[in-house]
């Protein structure tokens, strides 16, 4: 959706939006984390993979995709951040 708004309505966030979001995102994991603990869910995947293959199976065992599933979005929040940037110097 953020991609979205950014590429082709050109709705420019504001300085550092996709780090808030970013922190917004870690602070909801903690949460359903918390949900996992007291329910015995698997919430998030955060105990373990889906039982069928997925994209978290080229991440690696646990808790690896877990790093791993964050290192790509910081990775995707800085691509987004960079956009922004660009589109904006240039708007």
């Amino acid at each position: 959706m953020a991609a979205c708004l950014l590429l082709g309505c050109r709705r420019i966030p504001c300085p550092r939006a996709a780090w808030r979001v970013f922190g917004l995102t870690i602070a909801f994991a903690a949460i359903a984390a918390i949900g996992t603990v007291i329910t015995g869910g698997n919430y998030m995947f955060l105990r373990h993979k889906p039982p069928r293959s997925s994209l978290l199976d080229l991440m690696g065992p646990w808790p690896w995709y877990i790093v791993a599933g964050a290192v790509l979005a910081v990775a995707m929040f800085a691509v987004l951040e960079a956009v922004a940037h660009a589109i904006g110097r240039h708007a």
